[in-house]
């Protein structure tokens, strides 16, 4: 870990929603590998309800994320033995992303807080397990089946 992982965030929404969720993704043990990928989304310019920058103890202003997220990948049994890329069935890899806004959480993750892979690169930019077999890709990507995951 290196302090550019580091971003400012809400301490009602680290210590409770997101921290949960974190436990929730740190318990899905599994023999194959689980994929996660967390970043956050600087985009405060489009919601006047969240800071854009905070001040630091030493007096430094620092951006402040508007929304967090993950992506998540494994296989759908957990203990093929296989890489990704060696998989060649959308049905066996589960994939699925949450993308949360930076407030203050007052109950669990939402329904409107799980969207597809696919929708997460379309928001960011940024194209997610690029080993994924290219004749499954579209496939898995649109994937976002919240009851496949124990979150």
């Amino acid at each position: 870990f290196y302090y550019s992982n580091m971003t400012p965030q809400k301490s009602n929404f680290n210590s409770g929603v997101w921290q949960r969720l974190e436990q929730s993704v740190k318990d899905d043990v599994c023999s194959d590998t689980l994929y996660v990928v967390t970043g956050a989304i600087f985009d405060g310019k489009h919601d006047s309800s969240i800071e854009s920058t905070t001040t630091d103890k030493s007096g430094n202003r620092c951006a402040v994320p508007s929304h967090y997220y993950k992506a998540l990948l494994r296989t759908k049994s957990g203990n093929t033995g296989k890489a990704i890329k060696d998989i060649t069935k959308a049905s066996d890899l589960q994939a699925i992303a949450v993308l949360m806004k930076h407030v203050s959480y007052s109950t669990s993750l939402q329904s409107s807080d799980i969207i597809s892979i696919e929708e997460l690169e379309e928001i960011t930019g940024v194209t997610f397990f690029p080993a994924i077999n290219d004749a499954i890709e579209a496939e898995v990507k649109r994937q976002k089946n919240r009851s496949a995951w124990s979150f």
